[in-house]
């Protein structure tokens, strides 16, 4: 399965930022950024060997089988599938489609076994219900991660309450999925009630 070219870009937009180590978090960033630049001056050759730097820093920090680690070897495919080594890019993509396919049955799984033991208004079902969205968020699966985010936050507000500061970061990302598919309105309420909540906190 081809992927498109918005791996790169993803990762530098944040997920990187979920990494354990500032330390690691920094290198990574940066082997990523120089990858993406050296691809986008057409020094494909260049480029590589900072995505396999990535690749690899990424399976210390996140794991072989996480979903960082699949955007990152579908990073390296491209490279190579723009060299013309079609051969080991149909390689990576594989692996990395195996790894999402993995997560996104493991995420489900989760999601299933915890609401059926905890109910389905706990903070963890909204956890689960906030991997699968952020998932899906990664893989372009609009709807769906749409759908996911706007649960897991309806479970986070009784979970943690209405003005925990958890609700003010879900309600900003939620507000991303109206304002990218141009309903403004409905993405201003988001904010509104973000800034509102993260305001009365701060007199307290």
């Amino acid at each position: 399965m081809r992927a498109s070219g918005w791996f790169a870009i993803f990762l530098l937009a944040g997920l990187v930022f979920s990494a354990p180590g500032w330390s690691q978090e920094r290198e990574l960033a940066e082997a990523i950024q120089q990858s993406h630049d050296m691809r986008a001056q057409g020094k494909l050759e260049e480029a590589v060997p900072f995505a396999e730097k990535a690749l690899s820093m990424g399976k210390g920090i996140f794991g072989a089988k996480d979903p960082n680690v699949a955007i990152l070897l579908d990073n390296l495919a491209v490279l190579y599938h723009a060299q013309g080594k079609y051969f080991s890019a149909e390689l990576l993509y594989k692996r990395a489609l195996d790894v999402i396919e993995a997560a996104e049955f493991n995420y489900q799984r989760a999601l299933a076994v915890r609401e059926k033991a905890l109910g389905p208004n706990h903070q963890e079902v909204a956890n689960s219900l906030s991997k699968l969205a952020q998932l899906y968020h990664g893989l372009r699966r609009t709807s769906a991660a749409e759908f996911h985010f706007k649960r897991a936050l309806k479970t986070y507000e009784p979970a943690l309450g209405r003005k925990h500061p958890g609700i003010v970061r879900g309600l900003e990302r939620y507000a991303t999925f109206p304002a990218a598919t141009g309903r403004s309105g409905e993405a201003e309420k988001y904010r509104s009630r973000a800034k509102e909540i993260r305001g009365k906190n701060a007199k307290k």
